[in-house]
């Protein structure tokens, strides 16, 4: 993990153990963490503008291709987990559960019910990249709605309603959204890893598309041979 090198992922200078506890020395991020961000918005009873959305959802998407292109899954995508610095510039943190897939990782992780991806939450060691990506579906969602598509019950039963609840209608929670966001999301919550989006540009450029059909605005013609 202190490998990896990017804009928009924590910088890890030291790693150890002491008395029997393992420890990894972090960069100190100036800012405040998304959760945080997202609540102040429920308590205004209002939502994160559509742009904001996508800065971070471009920046997350391209750190998270980046830790997997590196053999890297993170395993515990969720608002709480990314800071945002002063200048809006949002930086994955937190990599305690991280999965290497070039080494045999413990599978007993279980991660965050709200956030989990049903394959995750079957079973931790057979976690992919697109389970990352799933979590920032949720997010995704929590950030268009409000809130998380699963919230009611213990961690085992939302866990649960990751692997066989069909999405609830995201209108149902936000009637002023357009629906021109439910292909998107349908996709991006995919209960089978291979129906999402492959990577965090696939997932970013998508949004966009959505955003800007939502906005009334046509998709670029190619042009012509």
């Amino acid at each position: 993990i202190a490998q990896l090198r990017h804009t928009n992922i924590v910088g890890v200078y030291r790693f150890g153990e002491v008395d029997g506890h393992y420890y990894m020395a972090m960069d100190y991020i100036e800012g405040v963490d998304l959760a945080w961000i997202l609540d102040d918005y429920v308590k205004d009873r209002t939502l994160m503008p559509h742009k904001e959305i996508l800065h971070i959802v471009n920046k997350v998407g391209r750190a998270l291709d980046y830790s997997h292109r590196n053999g890297v899954i993170h395993r515990d995508i969720k608002p709480s987990n990314i800071m945002l610095d002063l200048t809006g510039e949002p930086i994955l943190t937190d990599f305690g559960l991280v999965m290497i897939t070039t080494e045999e990782t413990q599978g007993d992780v279980f991660g965050s019910p709200h956030y989990i991806a049903p394959e995750q939450a079957i079973s931790s060691a057979g976690t992919v990249p697109q389970s990352d990506l799933y979590s920032l579906g949720v997010m995704i969602y929590q950030m268009l709605v409000g809130e998380p598509p699963f919230t009611d019950g213990t961690p085992m039963q939302i866990a649960m309603s990751h692997m066989t609840t069909p999405l609830p209608m995201p209108q149902k929670l936000n009637p002023a959204l357009s629906t021109a966001f439910n292909p998107f999301l349908e996709q991006a919550l995919a209960k089978d890893p291979e129906n999402r989006f492959q990577s965090g540009a696939e997932m970013a450029k998508a949004l966009t598309d959505a955003m800007q059909q939502a906005a009334g605005v046509k998709p670029k013609k190619g042009s012509k041979p």
